[in-house]
């Protein structure tokens, strides 16, 4: 046997080359295997494997045996949002999947990346070579809606491919305001108060997505950005779809301008939700009721009827219905009935608020959850309102999510409600977590209620 290099003699002792890679993070792995210049192929192989898209499109432009070699030795490509050239509605998304299928001969799994996470999907779409060498493609496509669409289905044809096994969903993106950007407070109740234009093309885009003859048969979520709904009316549609099993069932839930509603109407939206679905009674870490991953209510306009002292309720209501959530935003106001008419700046008494005496279901997959505080009150400039930090606390800690799961309090008031209410109410959350490990909370925290002083 000729004489060796000492890096060729660690490249041919699979044991040694084993040990440094494994000391190496992936990204410095090129420092190592490039030292052997007869090992080129090799290093290619596991430099390449896992690419950015950018990457892999450099490599396809150059026609270079060694651009060829690349090319070759890629297994996996990563997008994110910043391929900005690549929009999400579903022709363009299977173009992109069918072009990387065809540049890239020994793909064997690639994926979208999504920033705007708010629910498990960390991806818009994800392919993966099967074993029967098919690939098998899931993916949630955008459908923005301005107006009801002409035929039944936004399916794309022409676009489908042999080689291709798809898992097909639409998110639909219910947003009227054309080419408006950054709509203004006064343009906004402007249009809340031209009701008339507004509930008419409601009443059309509402009758399709109740429609099932016309509405896609894909439909896996709902966003509503700028359309005033009503509870009542939210409860229907999704009623509708759940209710028909070939059709899935909603994975996302968002409506940003829902008109004010009680808790008695919350409570009738929860039950038919979870009522409109067929249930899982699967052993621990299934889906015991709903799938819905992201429920987002809120309110444009200032008014909210669903009140702090209801949080107890609010909280068992989302824990019994809605297991699987990782996202929730919900509103709350901190005014009594009668708002601004009551004495007293019209504010809730906190020591109204129930504490509960055990904990709930657990709710593992909860990554965050939002409160949007509403109430303002006018009988004077400079009002303040000592949120109840504590008790708020206790309940969200009931739901019993994983100590990464973050908790925020957004105050659409002018009313001051103390210093750093969000980074307080995470540190008492997790402390009460700690305090009953099995479910049961220790102790009350309005046995001390909080005193205007303490946020001065």
């Amino acid at each position: 046997m000729p004489d060796l290099t000492n890096a060729r003699k660690v490249y041919q002792t699979p044991e040694l080359i084993s040990t440094i890679l494994g000391f190496l993070d992936p990204a410095d792995y090129w420092r190592v295997l490039s030292l052997e210049r007869s090992f080129f192929a090799l290093a290619a192989g596991v430099i390449w494997r896992d690419v950015k898209y950018e990457v892999a499109q450099a490599a396809l432009k150059s026609a270079s045996p060694r651009a060829q070699l690349y090319v070759g030795s890629i297994r996996g490509i990563t997008l994110t949002d910043s391929n900005s050239n690549l929009p999400k509605d579903e022709k363009s998304q299977l173009r992109c999947i069918k072009s990387l299928i065809d540049n890239f001969p020994h793909l064997l799994k690639a994926r979208r990346i999504t920033s705007t996470r708010l629910g498990s999907r960390k991806y818009d779409w994800s392919i993966h070579k099967e074993d029967d060498g098919l690939f098998g493609v899931d993916k949630t496509s955008q459908m923005v809606l301005r107006k009801p669409p002409r035929s039944r289905s936004s399916r794309t044809r022409g676009v489908d491919d042999s080689r291709m096994r798809i898992k097909r969903g639409i998110e639909v993106v219910i947003d009227t305001r054309k080419d408006d950007v950054g709509v203004d407070g006064e343009l906004m109740i402007q249009r809340f108060a031209e009701g008339t234009i507004n509930d008419q093309l409601k009443n059309k885009i509402v009758a399709y997505l109740l429609n099932t003859t016309r509405r896609d048969p894909d439909i896996c979520g709902i966003v509503i950005e700028d359309l005033q709904m009503d509870i009542r009316e939210l409860t229907r549609i999704c009623s509708s779809i759940n209710g028909q099993r070939e059709q899935g069932r909603l994975k996302k839930l968002t409506c940003k301008n829902l008109r004010p509603f009680e808790y008695e109407e919350l409570e009738h939206f929860c039950v038919r939700y979870s009522n409109s679905q067929p249930g899982l009674d699967g052993g621990e870490g299934e889906i015991r009721n709903g799938a819905l991953e992201v429920l987002v209510l809120d309110h444009i306009m200032p008014i909210c009827k669903l009140r702090l002292t209801h949080i107890n309720r609010i909280i068992s209501l989302i824990n019994e219905h809605f297991p699987n959530l990782w996202y929730l935003e919900i509103p709350i106001t901190i005014l009594q009935p009668g708002g601004q008419n009551n004495t007293e700046n019209g504010f809730i008494n906190v020591n109204e608020i129930v504490i509960p005496d055990m904990g709930l279901n657990r709710m593992r997959n909860l990554e965050k959850v939002v409160i949007n505080v509403f109430g303002n009150s006018y009988r004077g400039l400079d009002l303040r309102f000592p949120f109840p930090v504590e008790d708020v606390a206790q309940n969200l800690a009931a739901l019993n999510a994983p100590e990464l799961c973050r908790y925020e309090i957004r105050n659409r008031t002018s009313v001051f409600l103390g210093m750093d209410v969000s980074r307080k109410l995470n540190r008492e959350v997790h402390k009460y977590q700690r305090l009953a490990p099995d479910g049961l909370i220790a102790f009350h925290a309005h046995d001390n209620p909080p005193s205007y002083d303490s946020i001065s």
